[in-house]
């Protein structure tokens, strides 16, 4: 179902008329893309589009003994609404920005150290530390989001940073304390 826009040029200049055309155009072209039809509103303003890539993972337990640079693993799907979350990572099925969120929570490490998240896509490397050196039994929580550029099978996951050392990092279900997040953004 196409967007239909009704337009009257009413004496218009030409050339505004061309332009009004233009923009008609491009919006009937943008609805039919994203499939726009009464099932997406939702009629208090809003649009809605299942079909869109978002995704919501987290670590139900913990992992002992991780290391710099160790994947979070992230074993427990909440959503993920066109399946582009496998192991650990997200494949960005088209080009865009997507909004992308990781939380971290470690405790038990083997050295006083700084600790953070890196959210590691194929194009930049975002990285949340520690403000100051956390003390080995120390809970330390970072997260970090950003809107990342990514192009189709461009790749997004979350890695731990350590100073030295190991940590472990903390799981769970309720509340909800490792966890990464997207969204392909309109």
């Amino acid at each position: 179902m196409g967007l239909q826009i009704p337009f009257d040029p009413g004496g218009l200049d030409p050339k505004v008329i061309n332009a009004v055309d233009d923009i008609i155009a491009a919006l009937q072209t943008w609805a039919n893309k994203v499939q726009l039809s009464s099932d997406n509103y939702t009629g208090t303003g809003l649009a809605t589009f299942s079909g869109q890539p978002g995704f919501l993972a987290y670590n139900a337990a913990d992992d002992v003994t991780q290391s710099h640079g160790a994947t979070i693993g992230f074993d427990t799907e909440v959503y993920d609404e066109a399946n582009n979350f496998s192991a650990n990572v997200f494949t960005a099925p088209v080009a865009g920005r997507y909004l992308l969120s990781v939380q971290l929570e470690t405790n038990t490490g083997s050295a006083l150290q700084y600790r953070g998240v890196q959210l590691v896509t194929t194009a930049r490397t975002y990285t949340m530390l520690s403000q100051g050196q956390v003390v080995t039994t120390d809970i330390h929580v970072a997260a970090t989001t950003v809107i990342a550029d990514m192009a189709a099978n461009d790749t997004a996951k979350a890695l731990l940073y350590l100073q030295s050392g190991t940590a472990t990092v903390v799981g769970g279900s309720s509340p909800l304390v490792t966890f990464f997040s997207g969204r392909l953004l309109p």
